[in-house]
Parts: C-alpha cells; sequence; structure tokens
C-alpha cells in the first residue's frame, strides 16, 4: 500500500504515459482502453511549521475537491527517486494536516503530498523542504554537535550578596550548553560584521551587545529551523556549578580557590583568549567563569529572588529600569585580582544595559531539549 497510488496513476514511472486534458486522464498501453479517469488537481502544500524543541513538524495543505484522502510521501535522500519514498501516517489520510514526530537533527527532509479520489489520484504536489540544523556550513551546523547536556533538576539558587540572596529552590528542565563561549568564526559564518575589540577566529565574539546576540539568534534559529536561545539565569547558574554533579562549591568546577587559574583565564591585559584554554567544570562545560562574561535573557532585577520554589524561572517580565538591564554572569578577563575573585563565583550576579557592550562580555547559547 506504501506507494501503490504513485505507481497507479504514472506520475511517478518513467515508461508510464500520461495524456492530460481538461476533464479525464486516461492511459492506455495496448489498444485497450482503460476506464477513464477522473482529472484531480494537486493539493498546495504549506511549509512545515517545525517545533525544535519536540523535534516534530506539522505539514498542511489545503483541501481538494471530491477528495477521499491523502497520500503524503517523504524521504531523507535528495536524489532518491519519488517512487522510492516512504508514506507518513496512516494512509490514505482523511485530514489536511499530519504531524511528522522523528526528525533527526541534521535531517533535510522532502515531503510531497498526492490527493485520492474514488476514480482518481492527483499529480503530486510541488515538494516542500524541510532542513534541520542542515546549513551545509560546518560552523554553523555545528553548534549543535558541540553542545553538552545538562539533565534537569533541583538546585539552591543563590550566594553572599544581598542581591544573591534569598537563596531558593528551583527545578529545571533538562537542555543543552554550547559547550564553548560563541567564537568570532560562527559569529561571522552568518553574514555578521564582528564588532570585537580582540580579534581571532577562535576567540569569543565580545563587545558584542545583548541587543545584537539577539538577533544573531533570531537569524540563526531562521536559517537551522531550530529554537537556540540565550541562557536564562537561573539555567546559566545550575549548568555552572555542574548540573546533578555540583560539589557544592563557588566557583564552576572547583572549590579550592588556589585552583582559580587552572580552571579561568584572567588577565591584567584584559585580553580574551580561545576558548578552552582551561579546563572544564563537571559537565564539560569551558570558561563559565573568566575569559568573557556571559549575556543571559533575563532582564536584571536586585530584589527578583524570592524564598518561593521555582520551576524554570525566565526573570522579571519587564524591565525595572530605562536603560533595560540584562543579567550578566561568569566574570570577564579583567577580574584578575585576589579582591575581584568573587567576580568569578558561580552565584555572581552582574548587569549591563541591553544596548551596551564591553571588550569582555560575550555569550553562549543553549537549546531545550525534546520533552518526553
Amino acid at each position: 500500500m506504501t506507494r501503490q497510488y504513485l505507481k497507479k496513476a504514472g506520475l511517478l514511472m518513467g515508461g508510464a504515459c500520461m495524456a492530460l486534458c481538461l476533464g479525464t486522464v486516461s492511459c492506455s498501453d495496448s489498444d485497450e482502453t482503460e476506464t477513464e479517469k477522473e482529472f484531480v488537481l494537486p493539493p498546495i502544500m504549506y511549509p512545515a511549521e517545525y517545533d525544535a524543541d519536540t523535534g516534530v513538524a506539522t505539514l498542511t495543505w489545503d483541501p481538494v475537491d471530491n477528495a477521499s484522502g491523502y497520500m503524503v510521501y517523504y524521504t531523507d535522500d535528495a536524489s532518491a527517486p519519488a517512487a522510492s519514498y516512504e508514506v507518513l501516517g496512516d494512509a490514505p489520510l482523511t485530514e489536511t494536516s499530519v504531524r511528522d514526530t522523528a526528525i533527526p537533527v541534521g535531517t533535510t527532509r522532502i515531503y510531497m503530498v498526492q490527493a485520492v479520489t474514488g476514480n482518481g489520484e492527483s499529480e503530486l504536489s510541488e515538494p516542500i523542504i524541510l532542513a534541520v540544523n542542515n546549513t551545509g556550513n560546518d560552523l554553523i551546523d555545528g553548534i549543535w554537535d558541540d553542545m553538552i547536556e545538562v539533565e534537569g533538576g533541583t538546585f539552591t539558587m543563590g550566594g553572599y550578596k544581598s542581591d544573591e540572596q534569598p537563596h531558593h529552590e528551583v527545578a529545571l528542565s533538562s537542555f543543552k550548553m554550547m559547550k564553548f563561549e560563541l567564537t568570532q568564526e560562527i559569529f561571522e559564518a552568518l553574514g555578521y560584521t564582528n564588532p570585537s575589540k580582540d580579534i581571532g577566529p577562535k576567540i569569543p565574539v565580545n563587545q558584542v551587545r545583548w541587543v545584537l546576540a539577539r538577533d544573531f539568534v533570531n537569524k540563526l534559529n531562521g536559517v537551522t529551523n531550530m529554537n537556540f536561545r540565550l541562557p536564562t539565569e537561573a539555567e546559566w547558574e545550575y549548568a555552572a556549578r555542574g548540573g546533578k554533579l555540583d560539589q557544592d562549591g563557588d566557583f564552576p568546577g572547583f572549590n579550592n580557590p588556589d585552583l582559580i587559574d587552572d580552571y579561568v583565564y584572567r588577565s591584567a591585559s584584559g585580553q580574551p583568549v580561545e576558548v578552552g584554554s582551561k579546563q572544564p567544570n563537571e559537565l564539560g562545560l569551558y570558561d563559565m567563569a573568566g575569559n568573557v562574561a556571559e549575556w543571559c535573557s533575563d532582564f536584571f532585577d536586585p530584589d527578583y529572588y524570592t524564598s518561593d520554589a521555582a520551576t524554570d524561572p525566565r526573570g522579571p517580565i519587564e524591565p525595572i529600569s530605562t536603560d533595560s538591564l540584562r543579567v550578566v554572569r561568569g566574570g570577564g578577563v579583567n577580574h584578575e585580582s585576589a579582591s575581584e575573585e568573587t567576580f568569578l563565583m558561580v552565584h555572581e550576579r552582574s548587569s549591563r544595559a541591553q544596548e551596551s557592550s564591553h571588550s569582555a562580555l560575550g555569550f553562549r547559547l543553549v537549546h531545550s531539549l525534546k520533552k518526553q
């Protein structure tokens, strides 16, 4: 049943003859004339709506008059003949939409739909192509591959300063986070002018405004069909602490301040270096302190913390200041003295206006994991 309509209609078989007229389709391989078949216009299929958080694509098309059902075909091989396409769903479908629930990241999938009536079948629709993180640019497609899974869980958020209190329980869903801070070569690969003060392909993009980081994310999602984003403040702190591997320390990956220079790049020059130059934390995340500080998605509010437990908090709904302060985490390369080590702690909160920038400020991305 998988491809009987394709073959019977003679639409994809090179040896079949096809004659179209206004009202009928008739084919013959001999002097014997087959029963005339109704001419059916092909459905118009719309671009797939893909939810990267769940991995589900929804396909829709316009109804066809007198259609008794629809066949949706797909392939992940652009060179495959249409007769080898697989059938999606329980065919024939009676609705004008269907969900594809198994699309691996890195896949380019091609869809076509065909209408079926009592005594005829339409031609196939124009193909719809859905490329999921498969742009052909290794730097862009590699963002997903270089992400680390952060298993969700509950942790105690907060630190010593007034804006880090009270300590409170936060429950987070699982997500993935970039192993490294976003580099200048990746930033430029998406067509952006490099705003960095300190230049180098493997150096984190720096001197980047929050609004520019947001625009980068939006463009990235447009070309990949993914749902990358900046981390929330809670996600950032949880990941910096090591997630479920947290040793309840103040620094990312270590508790002993004597080890700080093994894990944190800092320098009196204030110049960031290539990502991954120091040891990672428990999850395998590099530069969660030092090198460049990192933008988070949240608006900053020094009084945002409460004693109430929270699940997947997204921060204040609106800014509390006219310059729209955003959360900055991780501390930068410029915090090189012993007196500034508190700026490198996992619970240290900082902020900057979203239109401002700094030579020791960049970002990394996260992506939600599929909800089971």
